[in-house]
This record gives structure tokens, C-alpha cells and sequence, in this order.
């Protein structure tokens, strides 16, 4: 299935950002959640917060309060959470609608196409633009799933378990299973964590005579 792109600049879009991002639009921004948007636009990945605020102001003759844009930034449905205080877009990698490790961490489990340890999610989540410490993402997902986090996510086996995945991968995106949208991101999810995986073997192929760690840093 085709993701939704700019109508001008081909990039990947989500539903808020249609028809085309504001930048090919040629409109003024006329909101702090707007002005972000465009300095996502332009970024090649996600920025912590204040660097956008530091571009905003850059651009304009308005100074920009942290705590607005903060506010701008959590709830705008075009732009993705990426980290503790970092922001980026779809574009960039980022899953829509999720904020905090531990739901993202969720997500990219449930959509990926087999089973991954510890290791091979956090490749994944730094390969796609996450930003955070590697000894954070097991506390935040005993926080999100309990102790038992690395049973409670099983691969369906059947028609009634393949609804129940879906549901609350669907919950998690916060739109409804049965949307074009829910379709558009659970293969999206599944494309990049199975590329990124990929990309992870190659690393721990080329340095199998040598060591070092393969994670992205």
C-alpha cells in the first residue's frame, strides 16, 4: 500500500500534513505550531526543542516562549515525539501519535515482522531517529508493560490473536483499526524495523573480526 506523499516534494506525509508540507504550500505560518513545523521541514532529523525555538526565533522577530512551543509540540498531530524533549516528523523516520519510550517501544514491537530482544529494538529505535539512553528503555518498558514485557507481546498465531495485535496497535497509534491510516502505518512500522534489522546484521557482519559495538550513535 502507497504512503501518502506531498503532492510537490514527494515526501512522506501524514494525514494532517496533506496535501503538501507547509513549506511547498507557499502559505505564512500563522501559529508557534505552524513556525515548527516548517523548521522540521527543513531539518535532515529530529531536533531537540530548543533548537527549534533557537531557528523560530532566527526567522522571525518574535521571540518564542518555551513553554508554548513545548505545548505546540505535544499535541500538533504532524509533528512526532522522538525523545525526551525532541521533536521531528514521519518524514524523519518517527511513529505519529505515540509519545514516551515506552508506548514507542510498544509499537515497534508489535509492528515488527518477528520477535526482537532488547538489543535489536534499540538498534531499531535509534536507527529510525529516537533519541535516548540505551539504559532507559528496559525500565520504561517495565513501567509501559510490567515485568513480564518480553512475554506480554506474542505474534498472533490466530484470527481472533491477529485482531487483538492489531487493536492495540491501532490503540497505541490512536486511530481506528479499520482506517486507510492504521494500514499506511503498520507497514510502514514493518518496513522500517525490518530494514533497520537488516542494517543491524551488516554492522555485526562487518565487524565480526573486530569489536565494537554495531549500535548507532
Amino acid at each position: 500500500m502507497n504512503h501518502p506523499i506531498c503532492s510537490a516534494c514527494g515526501a512522506e506525509l501524514v494525514p494532517a500534513e496533506l496535501p503538501t508540507c507547509l513549506t511547498c504550500s507557499g502559505r505564512r505560518p500563522t501559529t508557534i505550531g505552524e513556525r515548527a513545523v516548517m523548521i522540521l521541514e527543513q531539518a535532515s532529523a529530529p531536533l531537540p526543542y530548543w533548537d527549534i525555538q533557537r531557528l523560530m526565533d532566527r526567522q522571525s522577530d518574535r521571540l518564542t516562549h518555551a513553554n508554548s512551543l513545548l505545548v505546540y509540540l505535544s499535541r500538533d498531530l504532524r509533528i512526532c515525539w522522538a525523545g525526551k524533549g525532541t521533536y521531528g516528523l514521519y518524514r524523519h523516520g518517527l511513529v505519529p501519535n505515540v509519545r514516551g519510550l515506552g508506548p514507542t517501544a510498544e509499537v515497534h514491537l508489535r509492528g515488527a515482522p518477528n520477535r526482537l530482544d532488547l538489543d535489536q529494538l534499540h538498534f531499531v529505535l535509534q536507527h529510525q531517529g529516537y533519541r535516548y539512553q540505551f539504559a532507559s528503555l528496559a525500565p520504561a518498558l517495565e513501567r509501559h508493560l510490567g515485568c513480564g514485557w518480553r512475554n506480554a507481546i506474542t505474534f498472533p498465531d490466530t484470527e481472533a490473536g491477529r485482531v487483538r495485535h492489531e487493536q492495540r496497535l491501532a490503540q497505541l497509534l490512536k486511530i481506528s483499526r479499520h482506517s486507510s491510516r492504521f494500514q499506511y502505518y503498520r507497514a510502514a512500522i514493518n518496513v522500517r524495523v525490518e530494514r533497520a534489522v537488516a542494517e543491524r546484521a551488516r554492522r555485526l557482519g562487518r565487524c565480526a573480526d573486530a569489536p565494537g559495538d554495531p549500535r548507532p550513535r
